[in-house]
């Protein structure tokens, strides 16, 4: 495994896609540039296979991770397909190999699409690239954490989710409509503050193959009242509902400011939002 230093000023400016509603301060980058691999996690990766740690994971985030993992034999069509955006290590790309008639997982950070590849099988393809609104190139901004590393997760096309201490790694990016899947029965979204041009990117696909959408949205990462990125989806023909400590509850239900941007706990902090054609369930 080759590890690459910070990036340096040496390859003279590249030309950068600029997606809607981002920006973009960087002039200068390093395409060899890659986010580097802990000590622990290249331990781990000694002594645990790809395809071990990835199904431990996936069970462990079973029992103790997102509630909404553990209602997806409710939510997904074993004749259709599945579209992961924004993958990272496949927790839900295990889970949908095992759902659905096949899984496309989208991961940009290249050290998570290296993890993710190694441990997936034969019923999962995985693409290096991110899902938004536009096919080129974009700096996929991860931030330094406190200790010296880079997240794994936090790693965002939003560059204003991002703070001061970042490393940028350019990445291709690509509309769903553009991709020439077929049958799409699911579609779960954890992109890090891009969630609608995702959906702008698969317009068509959503309105062909009327998926089930499962996404994860914060109003911290948009900046803009949550009300508003919900109705866009609800907009499209969906019945919303979300998981409220473990139940099921309707999306009529949902207060922004109980629910959201002020919960009184953790578990009344909602950020994962489940769409269903109304079609299916009824208005």
């Amino acid at each position: 495994m080759r590890f690459h230093p910070w990036p340096m000023a040496c390859y003279g400016p590249r030309r950068i896609l600029i997606l809607g509603g981002m920006t973009n301060n960087v002039s200068t980058l390093s395409e060899n540039w890659r986010p580097p691999v802990s000590f622990e996690e290249r331990l781990r990766g000694a002594l645990i296979p790809p395809r071990l740690y990835y199904g431990l994971r996936a069970r462990r985030e079973l029992k103790k991770g997102e509630a909404e993992l553990r209602i997806l034999p409710f939510l997904i069509d074993p004749t259709r397909n599945a579209v992961d955006a924004g993958a990272n290590k496949g927790v839900y790309t295990y889970w949908l190999e095992r759902l659905s008639a096949h899984v496309h997982a989208y991961e940009p950070n290249p050290k998570m699409f290296d993890v993710l590849k190694s441990g997936v099988g034969a019923k999962a393809t995985v693409h290096h690239a991110a899902l938004s609104d536009q096919a080129g190139s974009f700096a996929l901004r991860i931030p330094k954490t406190a200790r010296g590393t880079y997240s794994n997760q936090g790693g965002s096309l939003n560059h204003d989710k991002v703070g001061n201490s970042f490393g940028d790694v350019i990445v291709d990016t690509h509309r769903l409509d553009d991709q020439r899947i077929k049958n799409i029965g699911f579609l779960k979204v954890d992109v890090e503050g891009i969630e609608m041009a995702v959906l702008d990117g698969a317009l068509k696909t959503i309105a062909r193959d009327r998926p089930t959408l499962l996404i994860e949205m914060e109003q911290q990462h948009p900046k803009r009242p949550i009300e508003i990125d919900l109705k866009r989806v609800t907009d499209l023909g969906y019945r919303m509902a979300f998981l409220r400590k473990g139940v099921l509850t309707d999306g009529a239900l949902f207060d922004p400011i109980r629910h959201h941007t002020n919960a009184p706990s953790p578990q009344d902090y909602v950020f994962n939002f489940i769409f269903l054609p109304i079609e299916k369930v009824g208005v």
